[in-house]
């Protein structure tokens, strides 16, 4: 996960670009997710401000699907 401003700077605004590591590639699973908020008298999107970060770590977890296509063993 990656956080991202479109004006480049800690007043603007902001998402989040969702990626994965593929045998050292690094393709965009999700390219933009916009970060703020909207109601049906205003919208808080344009002036959101970097507050901190927090220390980066690397979570490396495998997914098994609950549902769908699923693994048959044949005797």
């Amino acid at each position: 996960m990656e956080l991202l401003s479109k004006q480049g700077n800690d007043i603007g605004e902001w998402g989040l670009k969702a990626s994965y590591n593929n045998s050292g590639k690094i393709p965009a699973a999700i390219p933009w997710i916009d970060l703020g908020l909207s109601r049906s008298d205003q919208d808080f999107f344009k002036d959101l401000k970097f507050l901190k970060a927090g220390k980066q770590i690397l979570i490396n977890e495998a997914y098994t699907a609950l549902h769908g296509k699923r693994t048959v063993w044949f005797q």
